[in-house]
């Protein structure tokens, strides 16, 4: 094939690219659900069942998220300190720290 050819080829294929994707977010943007649950969506999750941190909380460190978050990264030192006997340090500090915060809540 000639150059020419190859360059007509990828210049089409370049074009079609971005045709392409522009054409699938638009199509994408018009189906995107609501950001905010409905009130009625809230009232059908169980209690507790929280999976996102709540941004607009003004104490995220009492977020359920962010408290399960914390405790599963504790779970995870205790477990490198059993299985490979390092970061034992680390775990007994979080573990202390964890301890001490539930018991002032």
């Amino acid at each position: 094939m000639k150059r020419s050819d190859w360059r007509g080829r990828a210049c089409a294929a370049v074009i079609g690219a971005l045709v392409g994707f522009g054409g699938g977010l638009s199509i994408a943007g018009q189906e995107a659900p609501p950001n905010a649950p409905t009130e009625r969506q809230s009232k059908n999750r169980p209690a507790g069942e929280d999976r996102f941190r709540n941004p607009y909380s003004p104490q995220f460190s009492k977020d359920p998220y962010v408290l399960r978050e914390q405790e599963r990264v504790v779970e995870a030192l205790e477990a490198e300190c059993r299985n490979s006997r390092t970061h034992c340090s680390e775990a007994e500090q979080a573990r202390r720290w964890m301890s001490e915060r539930d018991a002032s809540d």
